[in-house]
């Protein structure tokens, strides 16, 4: 997404663009792999094939800490590195441990319908 706006307040986008745009991008994975993963039953019902069904109850939850891991330790790489302000770098170490609270709580609670309004209601509070 990020890569698409540059693109159009610019008129241009280089390779370096979507590599920026990675954090980001992952993060909305996260979300969305959220949202699949507690639309899983009523998804089953409807004969939907989802990444969520077609890895099951049981790992589907791993993709969205995958996604959220991947992201943040990108965010301190970029900042570190200098693609980023390194104050992204230092930002992005106490964000994650608050965000691995939220991911705790949403194991915890599991991943169902009668839990997406709580999970989801998770990344909007960590969207200051």
């Amino acid at each position: 997404m990020w890569t698409i706006n540059i693109y159009i307040l610019t008129g241009s986008a280089v390779p370096g663009d979507f590599l920026a745009s990675l954090p980001q991008s992952l993060f909305v994975g996260a979300i969305l792999s959220t949202n699949n993963a507690c639309d899983m039953e009523g998804d089953k019902a409807a004969r939907r094939l989802t990444l969520a069904i077609i890895l099951g109850k049981n790992l589907v939850p791993w993709v969205v800490y995958l996604q959220v891991a991947a992201g943040t330790v990108l965010l301190v790489v970029f900042g570190l590195s200098g693609r980023f302000p390194t104050a992204v770098a230092m930002s992005a170490v106490p964000a994650g441990a608050i965000v691995v609270l939220m991911l705790r709580t949403m194991h915890v609670q599991g991943y169902s319908h009668e839990t997406k309004g709580a999970n989801m209601g998770g990344f909007r509070r960590c969207s200051w």
